[in-house]
């Protein structure tokens, strides 16, 4: 309990910004992890477009190097607490989005 993935840890890491925990260690760690992270998936699905449905890799590749930039803004201590709230509705926003782009892609593999 209390912890969350997908969209639910996206909202547990809001509901912790807006409780004072935006300047903390544990906001500028999981802003620079989830940001690396994010970064290397928007490298990897630039090396794999060729094996995807047509323009998803792109899409994908796009989608989350601007999730490791906003996670990124949103690790630094300094930024104040709505800023990176709206940074995370933000990066919440396009994960969803990539999310579904990833299913028709799993959907295109499995009808061929």
């Amino acid at each position: 309990e209390g912890y969350g993935f997908g969209p639910m840890a996206y909202d547990n890491w809001m509901r912790a910004i807006k409780a004072g925990s935006g300047a903390s260690h544990g906001n500028w760690w999981n802003g620079t992890v989830w940001g690396e992270c994010r970064k290397m998936l928007s490298r990897y699905f630039d090396e794999i477009t060729a094996r995807l449905p047509r323009g998803a890799g792109s899409e994908l590749a796009r989608k989350y190097a601007e999730i490791a930039r906003l996670l990124v803004e949103v690790s630094d201590r300094q930024r104040p607490a709505g800023d990176q709230i709206e940074r995370l509705c933000a990066a919440k926003t396009l994960e969803e989005e990539a999310v579904e782009l990833l299913e028709s892609c799993v959907s295109a593999f499995s009808a061929s």
